[in-house]
């Protein structure tokens, strides 16, 4: 049977409170006790500070995250708005484009219109004027038959 090897997790230790070591020992003098107290304070402050630093870190990126996500939607949005009037101006230059054709058009008729009207009256005042002068001539002619 192969030796069994057991794993033994090291069982951490409780700390042993140093004014109870060190009232065991030898009394500290007053400059060692205030050097002491003051050298738990700087280890209390730097665990502090490294608390802050990673909690920062881990805010900043959560917040960069969210920002990220932020600028994300607002170009989605952006964008979505900017096809939107992409959409709208393409319409309104096709009928913008297509009341200029309708515009030409009428200009056309009423040019047409115009002309035929001018040749028709041209026709007109011109069978007018002969019929006048046609009645002057006969008109003449029969004055001048009841003077003969």
């Amino acid at each position: 049977m192969p030796p069994t090897t057991t794993a033994t997790t090291p069982t951490p230790t409780p700390p042993i409170n140093q004014a109870t070591a060190s009232s065991n020992r030898v009394p500290l003098s007053i400059p060692q006790l205030f050097q002491l107290v003051e050298k738990r304070i700087i280890s209390l402050e730097e665990r502090f500070k490294e608390t802050n630093t990673n909690a920062n870190n881990g805010n900043n990126n959560i917040t960069e995250d969210i920002l990220k996500d932020v600028a994300t939607r607002i170009n989605d949005h952006e964008q979505k708005i900017i096809e939107e009037y992409e959409s709208r101006f393409e319409i309104l230059a096709t009928q913008l484009n297509d009341l200029k054709e309708v515009v030409l058009k009428l200009q056309m008729y009423t040019m047409d219109v115009n002309k035929v009207l001018l040749e028709n009256q041209t026709v007109l005042t011109t069978n007018d004027v002969l019929e006048t002068i046609q009645e002057n001539i006969g008109s003449s002619v029969e004055v001048n038959d009841n003077e003969s």
